[in-house]
């Protein structure tokens, strides 16, 4: 009964309380206005007021709940004797007589005569800033009809008795722990990592932020602007909010700009400012960038390479077919989201692949591969051109292209002609230092110095039938017959030899028959070949290795190197141009050897050239070994004579004198000696042996 006595008592005693405290609790009060202060609940009563007991004052952010500090929220514990009660104001003023602190739930605020105080979380509301003998005011805010604590506390010094009028509030001065924000780095980040903006491209301004000072930075905002002339072209959020930072703490942000396609190149000055609600802005950064205008794509095929399911280069009716096709990037710029395509226009012609490739970004000077899968049924009864085309598709329609090839029924895949594409200038784009050579040139007929009367002979073996592939020499041979065609040679005069064809009673019927019977007094002669040579283990002897080659049975199945000079010395031409990329040491490379055998010093002998009519280009000298470009699909010499003819070289001492050096090079960065041979010299046969007007 006396524990129920005591709890109607506490009971009683809290009503009171929240009657003469309508701080602390709910109370009905007028409608909250526009300033954020109510009317006041009491009128003035000062004279009863004198001794009252500490007030407590509890708040969280201006506009949230009132809930108890116990939950975590700020509590603010100022004891003292109330003065009045503010009705015109809704203020309560009290002599300050202790002060204790509580946490800040966020940054409080005080002013005391004009003066501004900061109050950071977990610091203590010092007695010497808030003062006795000072007035405090809480402000409060309304909310469905119940009035909540305010966490901004003002405090004014109480005017003397003898004054009539408070003195006038200075200008405000800052002290207390404000926060001191810099920026601390500000950088430019972008997909081609080269400094630049470029168009089309997205980046992102990095900011570094930090708060050096030792108080908070609360609501803080990254604002961006252009520092210099604007650029209608160039995309960025001017307002970022980054939030709160605190003391000592450094925080980084990455904010998106974007280059539009119509950007040109120009330099571009941005100015970077951290906002903070009180004014403790930090000083302005500025990030100075240039901008780069669109650098177009060209795409092309270089190259399509056909195989059936036997392997054969042609292609038949029933047989599987693999058209494999080379896709250079050779503009300036990056081509982006790339798919290769086929299409085949009539129901006799079945695709077992699928009809796009994906290739995604091609970067400048890269190559990439797209491989389909076809077949030419028994009942395809349309033209011997078979109607497949292709398509090369990018992101943007305008650098999307179809390229002109023709498959034709029988016949291996054809030749790739240059179309030569203006592209516009980049400063700083690094593009592909090895053009490609399987593209062929195109020549004009003032430029072209062979003719109707001019012979050819163009060898390439890489697939033998007893002996490992000669790696690239098909590839080779194909870019030199495309090369020959494109320099003058009527196609009905070009022997081609690849593969199964070239075998022994091939080269001998090719070389010893075919070429003198096409030959004329007035004929200048080109004779090519790409493969295997071997060494005869007891003479050193050299040998051209044909398809059915055996390096154990040479003298039976190999073509004599002797021999071949001296069939090409015999011919009733006016001069004669000979090119071997092969090597005789058997040490690798493009050489072979019998089993256990040893590589011999090999006897390379000087082709018969009492006429001065022959001229003869080697891939190597003496024992080295003829290697390849893996990169470009091509032997390393092949690749280096085409491209040479490819950039304007006319004659062949001139072409020699250019590849040596490069061939060297390259070869010696393989950990490879290589270095190409002239018979006669560069001296000697100046002025003769024109491949090019």
């Amino acid at each position: 009964m006396n524990s129920f006595r005591k709890l109607l008592l506490y009971v009683a005693m809290a009503f009171c309380l929240l009657l003469q405290f309508p701080f602390s609790g709910a109370h009905a009060g007028p409608p909250y206005d526009k300033s954020g202060f109510g009317g006041g609940i009491y009128p003035p009563r000062p004279d009863s007021f004198k001794s009252a007991p500490p007030v407590d004052f509890r708040g969280r952010d201006n506009d949230r709940r009132y809930e108890d500090p116990e939950a975590g929220y700020s509590s603010y514990n100022l004891e003292g004797e109330i003065i009045y009660i503010d009705n015109s104001s809704g203020s309560m003023a009290i002599k300050v007589t202790k002060a204790i602190g509580g946490s800040c739930y966020r940054e409080c605020e005080f002013s005391m005569d004009g003066r501004t105080f900061f109050v950071q979380k977990n610091e203590i509301i010092s007695p010497a800033i808030v003062g006795s003998g000072s007035k405090v005011r809480l402000k409060y805010i309304q909310k469905d009809k119940v009035r909540y604590p305010r966490t901004v506390v003002v405090l004014e010094r109480k005017a003397p008795a003898s004054s009539a009028a408070a003195p006038r509030a200075r200008e405000k001065q800052l002290y207390g722990s404000p926060p001191d924000l810099i920026i601390s780095n500000i950088g430019l980040g972008e997909q081609s990592a080269d400094g630049a903006l470029e168009a089309e491209e997205k980046g992102s301004i990095k900011v570094s932020v930090k708060n050096a000072g030792r108080g908070t930075a609360y609501d803080t905002v990254l604002k961006l602007e252009f520092s210099g002339q604007p650029n209608k072209d160039i995309l960025f959020n001017d307002k970022t909010a980054i939030g709160t930072i605190q003391p000592k703490e450094e925080k980084t942000f990455e904010l998106p700009i974007e280059a539009l396609s119509g950007v040109q190149g120009a330099e571009i000055s941005i100015k970077a400012t951290v906002a903070e609600p009180n004014g403790f802005d930090s000083k302005p950064a500025i990030l100075v960038f240039r901008t780069k205008q669109l650098a177009p794509p060209a795409l092309q095929v270089t190259r399509i390479d056909i195989v059936d399911a036997d392997g054969k280069k042609t292609i038949g009716k029933g047989k599987e077919i693999t058209a494999t096709l080379t896709v250079h990037n050779a503009g300036s710029g990056a081509a982006k989201r790339v798919y290769a395509a086929i299409e085949a226009e009539h129901e006799g012609i079945k695709l077992f692949s699928g009809s796009k490739v994906q290739l995604g970004s091609i970067s400048p000077g890269e190559h990439k591969k797209a491989s389909f899968r076809f077949a030419v049924t028994q009942r395809y009864g349309g033209d011997k051109e078979l109607p497949i085309r292709f398509a090369l598709r990018e992101r943007r329609e305008k650098f999307s292209i179809r390229p002109e090839i023709l498959l034709t029924l029988g016949e291996e895949a054809p030749d790739i002609m240059t179309v030569k594409v203006e592209a516009s200038p980049q400063t700083g784009v690094k593009t592909d230092d090895l053009p490609d050579v399987n593209l062929i040139p195109s020549v004009a007929d003032t430029q072209k110095a062979f003719g109707e009367h001019d012979v050819a002979v163009v060898i390439g073996i890489e697939k033998y039938q007893n002996l490992p592939s000669s790696e690239f020499s098909y590839n080779d041979s194909r870019s030199v017959r495309g090369y020959l065609r494109a320099l003058g040679f009527a196609e009905r005069n070009i022997e081609f030899m690849t593969d199964e064809r070239a075998t022994l009673s091939g080269m001998v019927k090719s070389l010893e028959n075919w070429l003198p019977n096409r030959t004329v007094r007035k004929s200048r002669v080109f004779v090519y070949y790409s493969g295997h040579g071997s060494p005869d283990p007891a003479t050193g002897e050299p040998y051209l290795m044909p398809h059915d080659g055996d390096p154990n049975y040479l003298t039976a199945t190999a073509y004599p190197l002797k021999r071949f000079y001296e069939t090409l010395s015999k011919l009733n031409a006016d001069e004669v141009i000979v090119v071997i990329d092969s090597c005789f040491s058997g040490a690798g490379g493009r050489s072979v050897l019998a089993k256990g055998a040893r590589p011999a010093v090999v006897k390379v002998q000087d082709p018969l050239m009492a006429s001065g009519k022959v001229a003869l280009i080697l891939s190597t000298e003496g024992p080295q070994i003829s290697t390849t470009l893996s990169e470009k699909e091509h032997g390393l010499f092949t690749y280096h004579f085409l491209k040479a003819i490819k950039d304007g070289k006319k004659e062949l001492s001139e072409i020699y004198k250019t590849i040596r050096p490069l061939v060297e090079d390259e070869a010696r960065r393989r950990n490879v000696l290589q270095t190409p041979t002239l018979r006669p010299s560069p001296e000697e046969i100046a002025g003769r042996f024109i491949l090019r007007k």
